[in-house]
């Protein structure tokens, strides 16, 4: 997708909109009219993917425009699926510091996460014992829900 980074000029502070006229439009009418979103991520160097932090940053617009009153929050349910090679819970610290505000600002209601760690012992993650079944069972809950 073209999504330009945010730079930081408060101009969607001053109308509630951005100033780049790029896909992020469309995103921000697909999550803001999904009944689900899954936001699957890796943990790379202490925090998400570069591209998704770009997204993450442009809802910068999205909370402008809800600070303006010009933005309706949605009751979207939103599920985490993130995997880190190093063993540890506390390697999606950083995802969920990063995530949790973004899904705030989305209208996105946390529903559940799944947080796999020590996936570089694994040649496939679905060799991970009952990794299937949770995730299965968490979108299914959702969905039914």
């Amino acid at each position: 997708m073209d999504i330009r980074e945010c730079i930081g000029c408060y101009q969607c502070f001053n109308t509630g909109f951005c100033i780049f006229d790029d896909d992020m439009t469309a995103v921000f009418e697909e999550i803001g009219s999904a009944g689900l979103v899954v936001i699957c991520t890796p943990v790379y160097t202490n925090t998400v993917p570069a591209n998704l932090k770009l997204l993450v940053d442009r809802y910068q617009a999205r909370y402008a425009a809800q600070s303006l009153g010009m933005a309706v929050t949605g009751t979207t349910k939103g599920i985490i699926l993130s995997v880190s090679g190093r063993p540890g819970q506390e390697n999606f610290t950083c995802t969920k510091k990063v995530l949790a505000p973004f899904m705030d600002i989305a209208g996105i209601r946390p529903s559940g996460d799944v947080f796999i760690d020590g996936v570089d012992r694994f040649h496939d993650i679905r060799e991970i014992p009952g990794c299937r079944e949770r995730v299965k069972k968490l979108v299914g809950d959702c969905l039914r829900a």
